[in-house]
């Protein structure tokens, strides 16, 4: 807790708020850092050829961690609070590991093209739908109607089980381009983009899942 002080006992309300705050922050950091763990575990695991269910369930409860340290009953944003509101900042994020995804294996050449064209397809289809779905949020499409909030929980569900088998499909291609150093090291970094934006949208599919169970 941060030490605040104040005459005539303002203290109080002050310390209680900020002990609140930091409190909530820490949880997000171990929630945060319990998700990467799993992440690298997952990563590694399928460049050496073996499989862990257990990883793809912990990082699922790390997800959950998360979207719960910010569960609120929150409107949909519009305008510049979508920048500022949990989960639609994550849309920030979500476009910029999706993006590197498609540049990294686009430099590759696609040199998988059976296992990669999916990769591609994947993370090029969900960076514009994304964006576009950014973009309305910015606009105030939505105009606060409640089918929005399904409809968002839907699309990023959707998202996490796309964005899921292309990233096991572009770890299956890391493992195939070994005898190749570059091809093969752009391929690591695609397998670990592909892995984060999974995490990325899986947690906002949670937060959404929350947010449209209470506005039922």
């Amino acid at each position: 807790m941060l030490p605040v002080s104040f005459s005539h006992g303002a203290n109080f309300p002050i310390n209680i708020i900020l002990y609140t705050n930091t409190a909530q922050f820490s949880q997000l950091l171990l929630s945060w850092e319990a998700a990467v763990a799993e992440l690298v575990i997952i990563n590694l695991s399928y460049l050496q050829g073996t499989r862990h269910p257990r990883t793809l369930s912990n990082l699922i409860m790390s997800a959950v961690n998360i979207a719960q340290t910010y569960a609120t009953n929150s409107p949909l944003p519009s305008g510049l609070r979508t920048f500022l509101s949990f989960p639609e900042a994550l849309m920030i994020l979500e476009l910029i590991f999706g993006g590197l995804v498609w540049i990294l294996v686009a430099a590759t050449r696609v040199f998988l093209p059976l296992l990669q064209g999916w990769v591609m397809f994947v993370s090029v289809t969900f960076f514009v739908l994304t964006l576009l779905l950014l973009i309305m949020y910015i606009l105030g499409s939505h105009k606060d109607r409640c089918s929005w909030i399904l409809m968002d929980a839907v699309y990023h569900c959707i998202a996490v089980l796309f964005y899921l088998s292309a990233a096991v499909l572009q770890a299956n291609a890391t493992i195939t381009t070994k005898n190749s150093q570059k091809i093969y090291q752009e391929n690591i970094a695609a397998t670990v983009f592909a892995f984060i934006a999974t995490l990325l949208y899986l947690i906002h599919a949670i937060f959404s899942l929350m947010r449209w169970k209470k506005s039922a």
